[in-house]
């Protein structure tokens, strides 16, 4: 592995710092009253707030690891949402940075308050769902969590949609390929996120259980982006049962298993954590989208970082970051 350059340790924190955590903050009634009234930064009452992001000790199977989208973060984003990418920035100096960046309070901590309930939603992944998630055999999910990025971080902070150019920007990589047909998302992920409809039906869901056994459907697997297109049978399959195909690239025999074997597993992570997270992003940001930033096939291993997120009020990008490994 090639070791990725990150910013120098910061200095050892005082004995008596408090710690504090955005939970915290967003739950302690002693500290809410601060925070609505304003009258005291609520970066102020939660130092950790200006954690670096760090992902040295984050499990991660990609190739070039230094160049990969979300690994590039490493040592240059602060948990407000400050992304800096200055050569040899101190860890101090870039949350000194941070810290000045923060002109409005008001619209950080109600970007805080969707990220925080992110990351409670989707933490079961790691404890509970992280087979139903990755769906297929072989596979690994690594550092999954919710991300926040400030308006400044965006090519147009004024601007009401997100795309390429802000992750460009984002990733400080100009290589970046944005996928939002569904190949590089966890494929468990996928089969419900692209199924799901608004008032929070899955088709997926409701099709499990139903399906009779094809053996054309079942042998029928597709790998990764090359010669992998879907045969009719499969479009005739999805358009019978109101199914959406940026959920079927790849592996569509593990997803055709899945809803004959009609599991409660699958059922259970849609209702407990996909559903949940797409209502939620849904009703506290606009302009809401599954990409893949990071897509790297070797032939018998594909390795993708990709993003679910959208854009709050006040322009922050605020979302949840997948890491998989697709082994053949």
């Amino acid at each position: 592995m090639i070791p990725t350059k990150r910013a120098a340790p910061a200095s050892p924190s005082p004995a008596d710092k408090r710690p504090c955590n955005a939970s915290a903050v967003l739950t302690n009634p002693s500290l809410v009253g601060a925070i609505t009234d304003y009258g005291t930064n609520c970066l102020a009452l939660c130092p950790t707030l200006y954690d670096v992001f760090d992902l040295s000790n984050v499990k991660s199977c990609s190739f070039e690891e230094d160049e990969a989208a979300f690994n590039r973060l490493s040592g240059k984003h602060v948990m407000n949402g400050y992304v800096d990418h200055e050569e040899d920035l101190s860890k101090d100096e870039l949350v000194v940075r941070a810290k000045a960046s923060v002109t409005d309070p008001k619209a950080l901590y109600r970007a805080l308050e969707v990220h925080q309930k992110l990351a409670e939603i989707v933490a079961p992944i790691a404890t509970t769902y992280e087979l139903p998630a990755g769906g297929i055999q072989q596979f690994s999910l690594f550092g999954e969590r919710a991300m926040l990025f400030a308006p400044s971080s965006r090519v147009d902070p004024t601007s009401n949609t997100w795309g390429r150019a802000d992750l460009v920007k984002i990733f400080n990589n100009e290589e970046i390929e944005l996928r939002d047909n569904g190949f590089g998302v966890p494929h468990g992920i996928g089969w419900h996120w692209y199924n799901l409809s608004e008032d929070g039906a899955c088709a997926f869901c409701a099709a499990a259980g139903t399906v009779e056994e094809n053996d054309e459907l079942e042998k029928d697997g597709g790998y990764g982006e090359a010669d992998n297109e879907i045969p009719d049978v499969w479009h005739a399959f999805l358009e019978a049962h109101g199914l959406h195909v940026n959920a079927f690239r790849s592996w569509r025999n593990y997803a055709y298993e899945a809803l004959v074997e009609n599991s409660e597993a699958h059922r259970a992570f849609c209702s407990n954590v996909m559903q949940p997270l797409q209502a939620h992003l849904r009703a506290h940001s606009s302009d809401v989208k599954f990409v893949t930033c990071d897509y790297r096939d070797g032939g018998d291993q594909i390795v993708s970082s990709s993003f679910v997120g959208g854009l709050t009020a006040d322009g922050y990008l605020v979302g949840v970051f997948f890491g998989f490994e697709d082994v053949l």
